[in-house]
């Protein structure tokens, strides 16, 4: 009995198991994507090419960060618009480098998001050499809207955008042309800034977990689960051993009951044999010794199956 109860248990624990796990199924299943968008086509030196960062998300999210990284040989980064941005509340506004050919952004969806190719910044960039340009994202976190800052994202994109020569002919100036041009002024040098002097944006707490807590509370689940288990396995033990012992006790004290009327019986027997063997002539009492020889057989046959079925509970326990 107690090994089909242990069974059952076992079962319906790795059917929890099962079931929990559907859940983080699911949520690997739904894809979170952080790339770029642009006209493809024909860029020259000096064209001006508008490059959408977006993010598509099968789920909803509220929170998009991440660095973008370009090549500033080739590269200028003019500006950055938020115009049509998903984001309600930047935790640290977009900032850019054309020393460093880098964009930094973080920001929050109040009411979440999800679908397709939504905007979250506009980067204008120029074509400043020929060449072959690579945009990719050298860090990047999209963060669930489940009120455990769950890590979402699955992929980062990358882009490809070729700078060609401009097809534009080349007008040499005419003479007087020559003449009017002002002459040169002195251009004032500009030293470039330290790194010592580049103010460093502290990161802000928005108050999402990042994705070991997620892990943490599965686990924490599962020893939940298995101490309950064991809890459930040690009283059913417990159950087993009183069991027995109370079996034990009655199957003792029905041998004792048993024992006290066989030789109550015996007694009997004895008594009667010795009424027909006196000398003084009684009434035959052969019927009452058979009856009585029968009743012993019939307790001694029950008394033995009772034993036995003692027995088989004890072994079932």
């Amino acid at each position: 009995m107690f090994s089909k109860n242990k069974n059952n248990l076992i079962y319906c624990l790795v059917l929890v198991i099962l079931f929990i796990s559907s859940f983080y199924v699911q949520e690997a299943s739904a894809s979170s994507d952080l790339g770029f968008s642009f006209n493809s086509g024909s860029y020259s030196v000096g064209d001006s090419i508008n490059i959408k960062v977006v993010v598509s998300s099968d789920k909803s999210i509220n929170a998009v960060s991440g660095q973008v990284s370009f090549p500033k040989d080739i590269l200028t980064l003019s500006s950055v618009s938020k115009n049509g941005s998903i984001i309600n509340l930047w935790a640290q506004e977009p900032s850019y480098s054309n020393n460093s050919g880098t964009v930094s952004f973080e920001g929050i969806v109040l009411n979440g998001f999800s679908g397709s190719k939504g905007v979250v910044l506009v980067l204008v960039f120029k074509g400043k050499a020929l060449g072959t340009a690579n945009l990719s994202l050298s860090k990047g976190s999209i963060l669930a809207n489940d009120g455990l800052g769950t890590e979402v994202i699955s992929s980062r994109g990358k882009s490809i955008i070729t700078i060609n020569e401009s097809n534009l002919p080349i007008k040499k100036p005419t003479e007087e042309e020559k003449k009017l041009e002002p002459a040169p002024v002195p251009q004032k040098i500009i030293e470039p800034i330290s790194n010592k002097e580049i103010k460093q944006i502290e990161p802000v707490n928005t108050g999402y977990y990042p994705i070991p807590y997620k892990s943490l509370i599965l686990i924490l689940l599962l020893l939940a689960i298995l101490l309950i288990f064991m809890f459930i396995v040690y009283y059913m033990d417990r159950f087993k051993k009183s069991v027995k012992r109370r079996m034990i006790t009655i199957s003792s004290n029905m041998e004792d009951s048993f024992s006290v009327i066989s030789r109550d019986l015996e007694k009997e027997k004895q008594i009667y044999a010795e009424l027909r063997d006196n000398t003084v002539p009684l009434p035959p009492y052969q019927e009452e010794i058979n009856t009585l020889s029968m009743l012993n057989k019939e307790i001694e046959d029950k008394e033995k199956e009772i034993l036995k079925q003692v027995r088989k509970i004890e072994d079932d326990l």
